[in-house]
């Protein structure tokens, strides 16, 4: 707040059933990252220090279950009060309770109240800063976006009746804020009509709080509102993108490694992309507006120092993919030392230098950060042996090994292990394999960074340390 002095709470009501949305379980309780929604926008309320307190109505058969929530979560300004039958209801339980106040809080000082939605959970600092220092002002505001569809009035009959010119009118949206003063006024004054089908607290607050009512423009991508099914499923999406921000790619100038990059960075996440070629490392950064690392996985020292980088140009790590590999073929029996350890050194020691620094930057991570997820490439040549690829075979074996152990350590911390292993891809890789073997039957790089990319956007907890074998359509039984 501009003014430290002035005390702000917030009305969270969450007391709906969500028949909109048209799922048995409520918008506000559907599970995100095995997170209930209303989480998620709680977080952020939390973590704003001018924020004194956060009132959320529930229905009276999640009311204990709610209490155990907020306990578990740690949340120390969060109370659960019992809401009403319609959002008027629920948000005048909220400012009962706020009128109240108890033997620890001093919710009766409260000078600013903020209405906010259980189901908008991208709400920034900035817009509730702004919504506040204007009811602080004016006595309440509001935020508005413009309207996407022209609003048009139907007659009796089901025809056209007129249509507004959209340019002139706005969506109202929350957060809203009132002085606590205006609020009660309104809610002392309006009927019970008021109580049972309105929506709106502005339109109280101008008609029954005798206030003027101040609207903000706001971010349609932040204010966005949880209404309907499909709502829900791109909310999901949306929160697992803020969860999961940074990836690293190694290996990532080619083939699959490169792919990936490309993918993830059209998810949206920011890509440090890492791999010993300078010139094709730093083209590939620029193309996906990434991180350009210039690193060997097989030595620990660049590994940390690559790590580091990422860490303070990004402020962190979400999603490791270990990609980067070296193979020859060769028969055992004429398998030079050089290539045996070369290929260990990069194929499962890279993999594990990567995956011990992507564990302790994930399990140092903060409450705005949820563990992270390592992703290991490894093949379908470790299920019965290849001939010619021993060496290779071997080190991969490996990566599916390091790949079940990272689940177990990592699974207290929340950090997710998986491992991809396609059969043959038509790669560079590949083609200096088995030069004169062609791309039919193989899989092409794009197929296995479209199946990690699927895998970090719908990561499942209860399947870490599990290994996904790809194969070409034509082979699959």
């Amino acid at each position: 707040m501009d003014d430290e002095s002035v005390k702000v709470a917030v009305i969270l009501p969450a007391a709906g059933t969500g028949q909109r949305a048209e799922t048995p379980t409520a918008k506000q309780y559907w599970l995100v990252e095995s997170q209930p929604m209303i989480y998620y926008t709680l977080q952020t309320l939390e973590k704003i220090k001018w924020i004194q307190n956060i009132t959320v109505p529930v229905s009276e058969k999640h009311a204990a279950r709610m209490k155990d929530k907020i306990s578990e979560w740690k949340f120390t300004k969060t109370n659960i009060v019992i809401g009403g039958t319609t959002r008027h209801r629920s948000i005048h339980a909220g400012l009962q309770s706020l009128l109240k106040g108890d033997d620890t809080h001093n919710f009766k000082e409260t000078d600013i109240v903020i209405v906010h939605d259980a189901v908008r959970p991208f709400v920034d600092e900035a817009t509730l800063l702004d919504v506040a220092n204007a009811a602080n002002q004016h006595g309440a505001a509001g935020t508005i976006i413009p309207l996407v569809s022209t609003v048009i009035k139907v007659d009796a009959e089901g025809f056209l009746d007129t249509s507004l010119n959209r340019l002139e009118y706005r969506a109202s949206q929350t957060p809203q804020a009132f002085r606590k003063s205006v609020l009660e006024r309104a809610y002392n004054k309006c009927t019970e009509f008021d109580f049972d089908h309105g929506t709106e607290c502005l339109h109280l607050a101008q008609q029954y709080g005798e206030s003027k009512v101040k609207l903000i423009e706001g971010s349609p991508s932040k204010l966005w509102k949880v209404t309907h099914q499909h709502d829900l499923f791109a909310a999901e999406q949306l929160l697992k993108k803020k969860l999961r921000r940074v990836a690293l790619v190694t290996g990532a100038t080619r083939g699959i490694g490169k792919a990936t990059a490309m993918a993830l960075a059209n998810r949206g996440f920011k890509v440090a992309v890492l791999a010993r070629t300078q010139t094709e490392v730093e083209q590939l950064a620029q193309e996906i507006n990434g991180l350009a690392i210039v690193a060997d996985v097989s030595d620990s020292d660049q590994v940390r120092a690559a790590f580091e980088k990422i860490i303070s140009e990004y402020g962190s790590i979400d999603v490791v993919v270990n990609n980067a590999g070296q193979a020859v073929n060769s028969v055992l029996s004429e398998t030079a030392d050089e290539d045996w350890i070369r290929m260990m050194s990069c194929n499962l020691g890279g993999a594990f230098f990567c995956s011990r620094e992507a564990l302790k930057a994930m399990a140092n991570t903060n409450q705005n950060h949820s563990g992270g997820i390592i992703i290991n490439v490894g093949s379908s040549s470790v299920d019965g042996g290849r001939v010619g690829q021993g060496a290779y075979a071997m080190s991969k074996a490996g990566v599916h090994n390091l790949t079940e152990t990272l689940a177990l350590e990592g699974k207290p911390h929340g950090v997710l292990a998986y491992c991809v292993a396609p059969t043959r891809t038509y790669t560079t890789l590949r083609q200096t394999m088995a030069p004169n073997e062609g791309d039919n039957g193989c899989l092409k790089p794009e197929d296995v960074a479209n199946a990690i990319v699927s895998i970090v956007m719908d990561a499942n907890p209860h399947l870490t340390g599990t290994s996904f074998w790809l194969k070409y359509p034509s082979i699959m039984k």
